[in-house]
């Protein structure tokens, strides 16, 4: 009797001492052994007023003292608070009552000891691997962004328009002139402009204009040629053959007159303002039912791309790629160059005055509406000194000439005599 007296002194004493530290013991308070009716009671009430965190983390300290029998820290996880608290109390669990596993915070997942429950691991580990494989792939991504291939004629682009400054990309309706300049813009490291040019644009809208209170609104392209960057005409062919004239002294003297700007009535030509044209056509009418809008240029217009006029044409390498990511070409179209030698430049130089003598020789017989001007012999120079043949250079020339002009100029002689250095 005096023991039960002492053992009840005991249990009063425990019940009414504060709690301890549980990180003193690395055990939690309310994991205490559930002695008396009165014990379970407020052990009952206790659990009641827990979170579903700290009902898991009981639970798991449970399972390893052994106190919920064959209950495992797997069930402990999937329990809803509900059953988690009538585990608690009953120190077991019935299998028909389990249910699902719930959408829980990592953060409640931890033990206090710092240990993950096995599922968990799975779970995270599952997560990291899915993870690897996503970065993989986006890596790949980025890998195969750097293959792009882009249109063949881009490098020849560039390479013209760094000579001669000027240059007219004449094609088909989506061949991908105006991207090209785009991009030829990009890779030279310059800004960019353009204007769509029709038969109705107006003089105010290259040049600029003037208010009525005397001040001078600018263009893109008054900016670039004082500033320098790419400028595209778009449909420049659509253009009203009077109106391109505006262009003339700019593209071939690097002299733009603004009327309209009394403060500064001229510009001169940035070293680093290139033009470039976007046609359908040769510059020479309609040229087919397919492009009615199209307008017949002055020859004078026409001359100042006479070596750089280049076609760009439908590309099926580019065409697949853009449709199935096969890269079907690592390099762009190759042209006829020389070796690059001083006797070489002066062979091609040569040959291209002869080849161009005799062509305007036989335009003339032929009465034909091409001329072979000065600049010709200019440009051709620049060509030559670039790493293009003499042979090259001509097919540059006469790009736009039809079968039966060739045929009436003797042409193909004339290359073939380039060819063969016989000329």
């Amino acid at each position: 009797m005096k023991t039960t007296k002492q053992s009840m002194s005991m249990n009063s004493t425990a019940s009414n001492s504060p709690k301890t530290d549980p990180s003193a013991n690395n055990e939690p308070s309310y994991s205490e052994p559930i002695g008396t009716a009165d014990s379970n009671k407020s052990d009952a009430n206790s659990i009641k007023n827990m979170t579903v965190r700290e009902l898991r983390k009981e639970g798991y300290e449970r399972v390893k003292s052994g106190k919920l029998g064959d209950v495992g820290t797997s069930e402990i996880a999937h329990m809803n608070k509900e059953k988690l608290i009538e585990t608690l109390k009953d120190g077991k669990i019935e299998s028909q009552l389990q249910t699902p596993k719930p959408k829980a915070d990592s953060k409640d997942k931890k033990d206090k000891d710092g240990s993950i429950p096995s599922e968990v691991k799975d779970a995270v580990d599952t997560l990291m691997a899915h993870l690897k494989q996503e970065s993989a792939k986006s890596k790949q991504g980025a890998k195969n962004k750097s293959l792009v291939i882009s249109h063949p004629m881009k490098d020849r682009i560039k390479s013209k328009l760094v000579r001669h400054k000027n240059v007219m990309l004449v094609g088909e309706t989506g061949t991908g002139k105006t991207f090209l300049a785009e991009q030829c813009a990009k890779e030279l490291g310059h800004g960019f402009a353009s204007v769509s040019c029709s038969a109705g644009m107006s003089e105010a809208q290259v040049l600029g204009r003037m208010l009525m209170d005397g001040s001078y609104i600018g263009t893109e392209f008054t900016r670039i040629a004082k500033d320098g960057g790419v400028f595209l005409a778009d449909e420049f062919d659509a253009c009203d053959s009077n109106m391109t004239v505006v262009f003339n002294s700019y593209l071939a003297n690097g002299i733009l007159s603004v009327p309209n700007n009394p403060k500064e009535p001229t510009i001169e030509r940035n070293d680093n303002a290139f033009f470039l044209a976007c046609c359908n056509t040769f510059g020479n009418g309609a040229g087919s039912m397919d492009y009615v809008g199209r307008n017949q240029q002055d020859v004078a217009t026409l001359d100042r791309f006479s070596n750089s006029t280049l076609v760009v044409d439908y590309d099926s390498k580019l065409e697949r790629y853009l449709l199935t990511g096969t890269k079907g070409r690592s390099t762009s179209i190759k042209f006829d160059t020389h070796g690059g030698t001083e006797e070489d430049i002066n062979m091609h130089c040569r040959m291209m005055f002869r080849a161009l003598n005799k062509l305007r020789k036989n335009i003339e017989r032929a009465k034909l509406r091409r001329h072979v001007s000065t600049r010709h012999y200019r440009q051709s120079a620049i060509d030559i000194h670039d790493g293009d043949t003499a042979f090259q250079v001509m097919k540059d020339i006469t790009v736009s000439w039809t079968k039966q002009e060739t045929a009436k100029c003797f042409m193909d002689d004339i290359l073939n005599s380039l060819v063969e250095g016989t000329i």
